[in-house]
């Protein structure tokens, strides 16, 4: 568990070179992809409370507010009754090693 936060799991990672089934490759392009991921990480948590507290401010009322017009409407829709069903997904977590 501790590993993933030491300052040298760099050069040992114990438990990733032994780990079945993990590749470790040498690709710039997804390494700066996965960088630019964590770059915006701040942004879209941002992006959501500023959403939000918009949302919370003009719900049920149209705003004019400086160079902006702020619409909406209410939407009712009718959903059927959901059967029981099992998902299967990729929960992905990403640690930095360095």
């Amino acid at each position: 568990d501790i590993c993933s936060q030491c300052s040298f799991a760099h050069i040992c990672l114990p438990s990733l070179k032994h780990k079945e089934g993990i590749e470790i490759v040498d690709n710039t392009e997804l390494e700066e992809k996965v960088d630019r991921l964590q770059e915006l990480k701040d942004y879209v948590k941002e992006y959501k409370q500023l959403d939000d507290e918009i949302k919370k401010y003009t719900e049920g009322k149209e705003v004019a507010v400086g160079k902006y017009l702020i619409a909406g409407k209410w939407i009712v829709r009718e959903l059927p009754p959901q059967p029981q069903r099992t998902v299967k997904f990729w929960q992905r977590k990403i640690i930095r090693l360095e």
